[in-house]
This record gives C-alpha cells, sequence and structure tokens, in this order.
C-alpha cells in the first residue's frame, strides 16, 4: 500500500514531498512561540478530519495531553492545531505528534509517525509589551488584569497641545492575566486595522485607553479635537469581550461617539454618555444598562413624546405665568423689577442651574414688544426633534408658528429630573431665518387655518410663491398656500416656511 508524506508548517512550510520519511523540522523558529500559537500542519494528500483528531495530538515535558482543537485549514490538505482556550503556559516546551497511523481520506495511512518540540516564550507576549494595564473584575468578582500590548513601546509624552501630533502607531493587542493564566486574547481593537493613539500634552495613552469602572474599560480612538470613538470592553468568563450598544430605536452598534473623556459610571449597572451637539450649543446625554449576561448596553429612556410634550408645556407655562404676572404689575407704578419677588415661586418648576439665565431674561425683556418670552404656542405635530431622552433628562426641539405675539421659530427645550421632580432646564429659541425654515405640505397648512377660532372649514385654493425677508434682512422663496374658509365667506393664506396666517 503506497504511504503518503507531510510537511509541517513553521514560520513558512517545510516540504518533505518526494523523500521516503518525513524529517523532524527543529530550528531556532521553534523557540519562544505565542502562547495562543496555531500549528498548520500540510499533506500531500486529502487528510481524514476523524483521524486527524485522533492521531495528532501536543503532550508537556511530563507526557500530559493538552486539551487542542483539530480543524481543517484552507483544504483538506492542511490540518490546523488550535492552541487550548487557556493557551499554553509561557516558558513552557510541548511535542507536537503527528501519528504513523492518520490516514488519507482514502484510508492510507502515513509512512511514519512525525514529531516537533517547541518552546513558549518566557513572558507571554513574544514580541510584545504590556504598555498599559487595569484591573478588571468579572460578573462573579474575580479579578483580572487586562494587559494593553504593542510591538512597539511608546514614544515619550511631547510638550505639544495639538491632539494629532506625535502619532503613536504599532500593532496592538490585548492579553488577559488571572491568579491561574496568562494569555493573549484575539478580541479587535477598536475595530479598525489603523488603530492610532497619540502622545502629547492634549491626548496621551492613559486618555485613550482607560478603565471606567471596576467592570468596563474603553479604546478610544479621536475623532476631532473634543470628541472621540469609543468601543468598550469587560470580562466575562475568563475573556475579554467586546459591549454591544443596543439602541432605543432597534438599532446596535459596536461604538459610540462620546465627548472626550465623558462616558461615565453612574451608579451599578447604569452608565451615561455625554455628547456636546455643535448645532445646538449643547452637552447631549444618553443612559444605558450594562446586561453583563448578554454583553450588551441597552439604552435607557424617560418620558415618552407625548408625557413630555404635557409636561414641558405645563412647565413652561407656569414659568411664563409667574415671570409676566409679576412684570406687567410693575406696568404704570412705582414699583421696579425685582427677581427676588419671584425667585421662590420659580424653584419647583426651573433647576438652580437655570435660574441665572431666567433672571437675565427677567431684566433684559420688552413689555412693549409684539413677541414675548417663553410662550408656548408650540406645534409638536409639525415638528419634534428629540435629541436626549434618559431617566434624568430629555431635551427636545419644536416650532413655534409666526402669529399675533410669536415672531415663529424653532424652540429647544430641556427638563432635567431634581429630587424626583421635573424642571426646566433650558430653553432657547431662535427664529426661522433664509438657511432654517418650515416647508410645510399642503396639509399641514390646511390644519393651521383649521385651528383658527373663527375658521369652520376650509377648501383649498392653490399656491403661489413669494420672496420673504428674515430678520437678518435675507430674502428667500416660500410657499404660499390658498384657501377657501368658511363655505366662501373669505380667503387666507398660508406661509409654508413660517405657519403665518394671512388675509388673501
Amino acid at each position: 500500500m503506497k504511504k503518503f508524506y507531510l510537511s509541517m508548517m513553521l514560520a513558512v512550510i517545510l516540504s518533505f514531498a518526494g523523500m521516503q520519511s518525513p524529517v523532524l523540522a527543529e530550528s531556532n523558529s521553534n523557540e519562544n512561540i505565542a502562547t495562543d500559537k496555531m500549528w498548520t500542519i500540510t499533506f500531500n494528500t486529502s487528510i481524514s478530519l476523524d483521524s486527524a483528531k485522533e492521531q495528532i495530538n501536543v503532550h508537556n515535558q511530563d507526557g500530559e495531553a493538552i486539551s487542542t482543537t483539530i480543524s481543517y485549514g484552507s483544504n483538506e490538505k492542511q490540518i490546523q492545531v488550535h492552541p487550548p482556550k487557556e493557551n499554553y503556559a509561557p516558558n513552557t516546551t510541548y511535542t507536537l505528534t503527528v501519528q504513523d497511523e492518520i490516514k488519507s481520506k482514502n484510508g492510507v495511512k502515513a509512512a511514519n509517525p512525525h514529531t516537533m518540540d517547541f518552546t513558549t516564550q518566557k513572558e507571554g507576549w513574544g514580541d510584545f509589551h504590556s504598555i498599559k494595564e487595569m484591573q478588571i473584575k468579572d460578573p462573579q468578582g474575580e479579578a483580572y488584569t487586562v494587559h494593553f500590548l504593542a510591538d512597539e513601546k511608546p514614544p515619550a509624552v511631547t510638550s505639544s497641545t495639538m491632539w494629532f501630533d506625535n502619532p503613536y502607531k504599532a500593532e496592538f493587542k490585548l492579553a488577559l492575566e488571572s491568579n491561574t493564566s496568562k494569555k493573549t486574547v484575539s478580541t479587535p481593537i477598536a475595530d479598525s486595522e489603523d488603530t492610532t493613539f497619540y502622545q502629547n500634552e492634549a491626548v496621551a495613552l492613559d486618555d485613550l485607553v482607560r478603565k471606567i469602572n471596576d467592570s468596563v474599560f474603553v479604546i478610544s480612538q479621536m475623532a476631532y479635537s473634543s470628541s472621540t470613538t469609543d468601543y468598550f470592553y469587560t470580562v466575562k468568563d475568563g475573556e475579554i469581550e467586546p459591549i454591544t450598544f443596543s439602541f432605543a430605536d432597534g438599532e446596535t452598534s459596536t461604538n459610540i461617539m462620546n465627548t472626550f473623556k465623558e462616558f461615565e459610571h453612574l451608579n451599578e449597572n447604569t452608565y451615561q454618555q455625554a455628547f456636546y451637539n455643535n448645532a445646538f450649543g449643547l452637552t447631549l446625554h444618553t443612559q444605558y444598562t450594562l446586561n453583563h449576561n448578554n454583553v450588551v448596553f441597552n439604552q435607557q429612556q424617560g418620558m415618552d413624546k407625548k408625557e413630555f410634550q404635557k409636561k414641558a408645556e405645563h412647565i413652561v407655562d407656569s414659568v411664563h405665568e409667574i415671570f409676566y404676572d409679576d412684570l406687567i404689575d410693575t406696568v404704570g407704578s412705582s414699583q421696579e423689577r425685582d427677581f427676588s419677588r419671584i425667585k421662590d415661586d420659580l424653584r419647583p418648576l426651573v433647576t438652580q442651574d437655570h435660574m441665572k439665565e431666567i433672571e437675565d431674561a427677567y431684566y433684559d425683556v420688552c413689555l412693549e414688544c409684539e413677541a414675548w418670552y417663553m410662550n408656548v404656542d408650540w406645534s409638536w405635530d409639525i415638528h419634534m426633534n428629540t435629541l436626549e431622552n434618559t431617566p434624568s433628562h430629555m431635551t427636545a426641539e419644536t416650532v413655534e408658528l409666526e402669529g399675533n405675539l410669536a415672531s415663529g421659530g424653532y424652540d429647544v427645550v430641556s427638563l432635567k429630573k431634581e429630587n424626583g421632580n421635573w424642571k426646566l432646564a433650558h430653553f432657547q429659541g431662535s427664529l426661522f431665518d433664509s438657511n432654517r425654515h418650515l416647508d410645510l405640505s399642503k396639509d399641514q397648512a390646511k390644519q393651521i387655518a383649521l385651528e383658527l377660532n373663527t375658521v369652520n372649514n376650509v377648501t383649498y385654493l392653490g399656491k403661489t410663491t413669494q420672496e420673504n425677508t428674515d430678520h437678518n434682512g435675507d430674502t428667500y422663496t416660500t410657499t404660499m398656500y390658498r384657501f377657501s374658509v368658511n363655505d366662501g365667506e373669505v380667503t387666507m393664506k398660508v406661509d409654508a416656511s413660517t405657519g403665518a396666517v394671512s388675509g388673501a
């Protein structure tokens, strides 16, 4: 019966085809082997996998069998010997043996057995250096040391304050050490092959690889000068596991955008993300609870939209009433404006941080002007953009249509829970302008007309265009919807950019 031959891949494939017997491959490449080394054995014919599982084994110096996993490589002529789950022990010699009882898929046995000794690296990391250590506990409270490894040591921190100066590029890995084992892991780092850190006065490695608490650590990649793309990890069942984000809208992600170093642990399994939104000039928050079993950060929300609308209108309307009742009393009298008269009444409604803004508005507001401060004639059905929603913060943008007491524009309202009560934490308005304004549909314009007190029914007549001039003096083109009101009694127009109603 014809025998077949094999070769074993160390650093390269050593070919033994055509020789009468396999040769034991021994060289310096068998030293300082990584503890997570996977060996690939290449044969000159297809191998029975069941036979390979029985006839290929690894033993330590005491002759004890090591629990490896055997699988095919890129084809049936390649057999891969995967390391044990806990990896090979460091600084230890092992023997890899291919018995001569191994069979090809045709049932032919090998001509001779083949053995190879190899010795693992002394420090457990091979050519890599542990450049950062973090003490992390698993859900059962068992302590581990997470090592952040690199094949090149980091450069010294420079005095530059430019975040992108002095980049640190290398090959990076994660490793896990316990009282009984020490191993590198295959967990991906930051989802990218171009992982880069920096070593300067503004941003350093310790800022970008850090513990959040005893259960979670983060690896950050700079996105802008003040924001990062963050990847989070925990330890579970003796492995480093990446944490997935599950959002309220059903979407998932392996990372989030975050303000530089602003992700924090609040309490127990609750964590909070903070991200500065340049468009609104606000730091917005998202809260998550960590599910250790599924290794998922689940987004937590507070109020639904209807509840928020109701609370926001009630709180802002109450502040508006207290505010103007006092101011109107000063008209035509010798009484001067004095915010201390209403401050105690506002405390249950306004956060301490926002009280100063209310006070400034109290002294600056114009009573003779047409537009009133904190008017709550909002049209949530036309526009509501939820900017943040957590059990303790909620912020949304809505619109105020142009009318008798309103200039028309976008309002941003924030509520914050303090001592169990929701309070006004932020109020910000901006007028419609040529760059940002509404674009109402015909049905939305019709609904605006129907909501007027004197209107019973409307009939659509058509639309025209009109040039508007905004408060900055800039012009833009808008659509004007025309309606017949109350069975032709009158006609009116609704401006699609502001919601303003006027006669035909």
